[in-house]
């Protein structure tokens, strides 16, 4: 197993980690003398562990808790985290209130602090209150902070989805937790055009009975005011927040609430059905966000933080967060790669940016380009950043404290090292969603395994403590019984020039029988041919094993994405192994799944033509003369066709052409280069907030 070095940590400086751990060795009277031996202590004395995390990050409450949890009671159970504690998120996100000025274009924490006063004044006074949901169809800016903010002072709900959503894939969430309040903006941007939203607004509000306001945001920010006479019960941000001008905004009176008191709803990806709510705790967001922050990241009040997120992906709630610490953190509202690529780098340059956070997908772009940085840290919730520990190539750094993370072998059913298998948590963790939104009673939920099984496939490395993540587990390949997961086959092929992007996924026929099919996204310039098959299947076979070689290359012109930037590879499965999938909403680029129907219907017209009763290109009981016939047969889909059959060394080609040409106008994840873009940073031990302009506009 590879365990090549990128980074290694200067051990003579003093981190917040090192500091926890003299705490826990004093205090207890142990001898931990590294990360392990604290890792392996906090999830073996769960209750003192996040006891001293409720102390070391210093949460505020305004009632203590009486036992931090009943450790007779299983993960599946869900069991309260600190009963009796009182406390308020946004109380403890506010708890600076400095006045000093920040470097571009400033506003001092106390302003922000009365800002946010007046959203809950004004919130209060259209009869908001404890419990309610208040929604956000909002993009990266200042005011989605304060809303949010806002709404977790008064004890109520927050739930956003990002303006790249379609009308279908808004309301597949908001129609579930029937909101009190919507936050919007009249338009977004995109690739230097301005796209209205109005007309999805209009189609969201009308089916969305529960609202009394819909509070519309200019997000040009001009003088000139913004009114939808034609929206129901919608006013503007500007004259929503004259309702609250009047109050106090001295002091916030922050509701005191419960530990496990609903703060966020936040949905699973929809991609193959109606999206979950799942309900996260006050508390427990909190104190995972806070131990996640200032013991594993090292995170300090004189830190910038640049996380390229849109508002509906729970990184955005994770980078929030910070400001509890008095982190600086900028919200980025726009393409990384525009107007060059060099475009983070001068950012970072420009404020000082000390942690950078970012999806796989511009690490690879910047690669591609042999613009490559020394190294990254990917961040999770079950494992990621050690600031004490070495950076190994390919591998998350380790299993965060306090998660008692496996990789359990699904046959055996037990742990296993240095073998790929499932994600698991054996014990419980605080920052576990309490329940599904309208499910009271548990029963949505899947409660048969003693275990949290988050849908991932992963290895463990026994040297390093590292954990290389192998895709999704309910799209892991199984073909002859040899389980891999799809990264394996990324790893190798999107190193190479001619390939864009890539999907990898297993298809089964009616007897379960299993066999992997690679779909290549060409890059500008290179041909899909069979030569390149053959160099990609002889790659797989030599850097991994002749069994992880797929049964079928083919080209295709889209893959597809969700909106949160993540391959779509089960949805894909189902379609091409005879399934329909009818959830599209919570796509990027929609349409993509239309070239695989087609690819399906058009294997059927081709087995026909061969006397052949496979579906898509034959699986099994297909004879050389049929594949031959297939070959030849030059009509699917504007390509050609040969046929690679698992008992043979050929490789099946597919050249596909778009299905439809129609295309989302949101299909990237991120809204590109603006005509207006702009970067708040929130200081807490400064009190900023800058508000940079693109020089790049076109406005």
């Amino acid at each position: 197993m590879e365990n090549t070095i990128l980074w290694k940590p200067d051990r003579t400086i003093i981190t917040n980690l090192d500091h926890f751990r003299d705490l826990i060795n004093q205090k207890y009277h142990l001898t931990l003398d590294n990360y392990e031996d604290l890792r392996e202590w906090s999830i073996m004395e769960i209750s003192h562990f996040w006891a001293e995390i409720w102390k070391f990050t210093n949460i505020k409450h305004s009632q203590d808790y009486n036992e931090v949890i009943d450790e007779k009671r299983l993960i599946n159970e869900i069991p309260e985290w600190f009963s009796g504690a009182r406390l308020n998120y946004a109380e403890n996100i506010l708890r600076d209130r400095s006045e000093s000025e920040g470097c571009i274009e400033t506003k001092t924490f106390s302003q922000l602090h009365d800002r946010i006063s007046t959203f809950v004044s004004s919130l209060k006074k259209i009869g908001i209150g404890k419990g309610d949901v208040v929604a956000g169809y909002m993009p990266n800016c200042s005011e989605t902070v304060e809303a949010m903010l806002a709404t977790a002072a008064i004890g109520g709900v927050w739930t956003c989805a990002s303006t790249d959503f379609g009308v279908k894939g808004v309301l597949d969430r908001f129609t579930q937790v029937r909101p009190k309040v919507l936050f919007s903006c009249d338009f977004v941007v995109y690739n230097g055009k301005i796209y209205p939203l109005i007309e999805k607004l209009k189609e969201i509000v009308s089916s969305l009975p529960d609202l009394k306001a819909v509070v519309v945001m200019n997000y040009k920010k001009t003088e000139s005011d913004v009114v939808f006479k034609d929206i129901p019960t919608s006013i503007n941000l500007k004259d929503f927040l004259k309702m609250g001008e009047n109050c106090d905004n001295s002091s916030i009176e922050f509701a005191q609430v419960t530990f496990s008191h609903p703060l966020f709803v936040m949905y699973s990806s929809g991609t193959t059905g109606t999206p979950k709510c799942m309900v996260h705790s006050v508390g427990g967001t909190l104190i995972k966000h806070l131990e996640e922050h200032v013991i594993q990241g090292n995170v300090k009040a004189e830190d910038v933080m640049l996380y390229f997120t849109s508002t509906g992906w729970m990184l955005w709630n994770w980078l929030i967060s910070t400001l509890a610490i008095g982190t600086a953190i900028v919200l980025y509202d726009g393409s990384p790669l525009v107007p060059d690529l060099n475009t983070v780098w001068n950012l970072i340059s420009e404020l000082n940016v000390t942690i950078l956070g970012t999806g796989a997908k511009w690490i690879s772009i910047m690669e591609s380009k042999q613009l490559e940085p020394s190294g990254t840290d990917i961040i999770g919730c079950f494992a990621g950043i050690n600031v004490t520990l070495p950076v190994h190539r390919g591998e998350i750094q380790c299993r965060f404290l306090g998660m008692a993370v496996e990789s359990w072998d699904e046959e055996v059913g037990k742990s296993v090292l240095d073998e790929s298998g499932e994600l698991v948590c054996v014990k419980p963790f605080p920052s576990m969603p309490v329940r599904f939104w309208n499910d009271k009673d548990g029963s949505k939920g899947l409660r048969n395994d003693n275990v949290w099984c988050h849908g991932d496939f992963c290895r463990i490395n026994s040297t390093t403590g590292g954990i290389i993540m192998l895709g999704r587990s309910d799209g892991t390949l199984n073909p002859s019984g040899i389980r891999f997961g799809s990264s394996e086959v990324y790893n190798i092929i999107e190193k190479m020039a001619e390939i864009e992007d890539s999907l990898c996924v297993a298809q089964t026929n009616s007897t379960g029988d299993e066999r992997v099919i690679l779909f290549l996204k060409m890059a500008s310039g290179f041909e899909f041919n069979k030569d390149l098959v053959g160099r990609i299947s002889g790659l797989i076979r030599n850097e991994l094993s002749p069994r992880h070689v797929p049964a079928v290359i083919l080209e295709i012109c889209d893959i597809p994405y969700t909106t949160s930037g993540k391959k779509v590879e089960v949805a894909v499965k189902l379609i091409i192994s005879g399934r329909d999938v009818v959830a599209r909403a919570a796509l990027r680029n929609p349409s993509s799944l239309d070239l695989f129907y087609g690819l399906r219907r058009q294997a059927c017209d081709a087995a026909a033509n061969v006397n052949c009763n496979c579906c898509f290109p034959p699986l099994d009981g297909c004879t050389q003369t049929s594949l031959q016939r297939l070959g030849h047969w030059k009509t699917w889909i504007g390509g050609f066709v040969t046929t690679r059959f698992v008992l043979f060394e050929f490789a099946a080609i597919v050249s596909a052409s778009p299905m439809t040409t129609e295309q989302e106008i949101f299909s990237p994840i991120v809204f590109g280069e603006q005509t207006h873009r702009s970067i708040f940073n929130y200081k807490l031990s400064s009190s900023n907030m800058k508000n940079i302009h693109n020089p790049h506009s076109n406005e």
